[in-house]
């Protein structure tokens, strides 16, 4: 809510001058000429020019700050605006004029509050109205003569001599003040300017490095996370590794296997008589038999016309590698025993006259013993 000033200075204005003495001595409130410590005497030879002081805006604003500060820290003081207007009369009364319950109302600064405090002020007004007049009436009390008022009119001429003096002088110290505080506010502000630039420049440094570290942080996040996988990849590949390696030993040893059976088979053909051009009768013919598939050894043994030559699974690679397929005359094939890979392959270069596929082994060995 904005300052009520108008009623801040009809305050200043009614209050007694023990009151005026009590807010500059009390609360430390400067006025130029005096400083922060006034007298009675003073307040009453200069009420006027300390007044005008008092009702500035700032001093104002000053006086409102410390009589809300003061109903904050006291319960007491709290209860105020909610008292009627007789009862704070009454406070002020009992407390020889003294004004606390105006300004706690006027710091309040409600609506409710300040209607308070105005009729308070118009009590006080009133008050001291009446009191001047019935000392008007009742006529001088003491027996101050006439020269004695000239030497007390002389006297407080003087003073006020003296405090124009010390005013004026005030006033050119102020002036000084003023100049050198411009000039402190010149080179504060012009260094303000400076550490806002150089405030300004560690912000945008500030942010480049936490660009950068988060960007790092990022990198080396999928680094880790490339890293991890590498070495999943490659313990995978080192057991497909390790898988192959076992399937070509195998399968080498297959192969010896196989090609000392088929030298072998070899060399007794080259001792069997041919066949002389014209001759009516013939040779039986030796039929070339392929068996594909894993089988318990010596389950199938050479039919009479047949050579059987047997190839594991692990090693049929060797089966379309080293052997060209018109040498069979038949393909045997086992099929719990051969992979679909092998079967799809078989059906595709095997012609189908050639191709037997059996369900288990006693098939097999019960085709070959009905043939």
């Amino acid at each position: 809510m904005r300052l009520n000033e108008s009623l801040w200075k009809a305050a200043l204005e009614t209050v007694p001058d023990a009151e005026i003495v009590r807010l500059i001595n009390s609360f430390h409130i400067p006025v130029n000429g005096f400083g922060t410590k006034v007298s009675l005497n003073s307040v009453r030879s200069a009420r006027k020019m300390i007044e005008a002081q008092l009702k500035t805006p700032k001093k104002l604003l000053k006086m409102r700050q410390i009589f809300r500060d003061m109903k904050d820290k006291k319960e007491r003081l709290q209860t105020y605006p909610d008292k009627s207007v007789d009862e704070l009369w009454e406070l002020i009364e009992d407390h020889k004029r003294e004004c606390l319950p105006i300004w706690i109302l006027l710091a309040h600064e409600t609506n409710e509050a300040e209607e308070k405090a105005w009729q308070l002020i118009e009590r006080l007004k009133s008050a001291t109205e009446s009191a001047l007049q019935e000392q008007t009436q009742q006529g001088p009390t003491d027996q101050t003569s006439n020269g004695s008022m000239e030497d007390a009119t002389q006297e407080l001429e003087r003073k006020v001599a003296e405090l124009q003096e010390e005013l004026n002088s005030v006033r050119q110290q102020l002036r000084r003040a003023k100049r050198d505080l411009e000039t402190q506010a010149n080179r504060t502000e012009n260094n303000l300017r400076t550490v806002r630039e150089q405030r300004d420049q560690y912000k945008a440094q500030v942010q480049k490095l936490e660009k950068e570290n988060k960007e790092l942080q990022e990198a080396l996040s999928q680094s880790e996370q490339a890293a991890l996988q590498l070495g999943q990849d490659l313990k995978k590949a080192k057991a497909q590794l390790a898988e192959r390696q076992d399937e070509l030993n195998r399968a080498l040893e297959e192969n010896a296997r196989l090609k000392a059976e088929l030298e072998s088979l070899s060399g007794a053909m080259a001792h069997v008589p041919q066949v002389a051009a014209g001759t009516e009768e013939m040779e039986p013919t030796v039929r070339n038999v392929a068996v594909i598939g894993d089988i318990p050894s010596m389950s199938i043994q050479n039919p009479p016309g047949c050579r059987v030559i047997p190839f594991a699974t692990s090693n049929v690679s060797t089966f379309f590698e080293q052997y060209d397929m018109e040498t069979w005359d038949e393909v045997w094939m086992i099929d719990f025993a051969v992979t679909n890979r092998v079967k799809s392959r078989l059906r595709k270069e095997i012609p189908g006259h050639k191709l037997k596929v059996f369900e288990n082994v006693q098939d097999l060995q019960q085709y070959v013993l009905s043939n």
